[in-house]
């Protein structure tokens, strides 16, 4: 195989596979983002606490807890999965909560970036690679072609 086809395929394929995993990753966090915004109940909730946790390596991060009526009546409080490194809601702050009546307890605060940024920075982090790629693949059919082996013999 000849430098320039080897350059070319890895040029190729390298970007391509390495964007994939995370296309994939993406894909489905934003295919879920979307099934929960459909399924969910949206109900108002009142932020009553900033959980301080504390994670690997000493580092403290804060999840609100936020308390809401569900659709049977009952309060419900949950943490919500999405940390910040400062309190990102203020003791009493009413945000909208997304939750399924069948399990309540799985509930998340909604807010477009709570809910999107990951998704999408995922995918776009997944999808660029394989732009790179296309482009290469683009630039690569604007060479002229190389004359065989042959048809410089003669």
């Amino acid at each position: 195989m000849s430098k320039r086809k080897r350059v070319s395929w890895l040029a190729i394929v390298l970007p391509a596979a390495m964007g994939l995993p995370l296309l994939v990753i993406g894909m489905v966090a934003l295919v879920r983002a979307g099934r929960d915004v459909v399924r969910s109940e949206r109900v108002e909730g009142i932020v009553v606490e900033n959980s301080l946790l504390d994670i690997e390596g000493g580092v403290s991060v804060y999840a609100p807890r936020v308390e809401f009526d569900a659709e049977d009546g009952s309060i419900i409080s949950f943490t919500d999965e999405v940390v910040t490194p400062s309190p990102e809601f203020e003791i009493g702050t009413t945000v909208t909560v997304l939750y399924d009546p069948e399990d309540a307890e799985a509930a998340r605060v909604y807010t477009w970036r709570r809910l999107w940024l990951f998704p999408l920075a995922i995918t776009t982090a997944g999808l660029a690679p394989s732009l790179i790629a296309a482009v290469v693949i683009l630039l690569l059919r604007q060479l002229p072609p190389r004359p065989s082996k042959r048809a410089e013999a003669r």
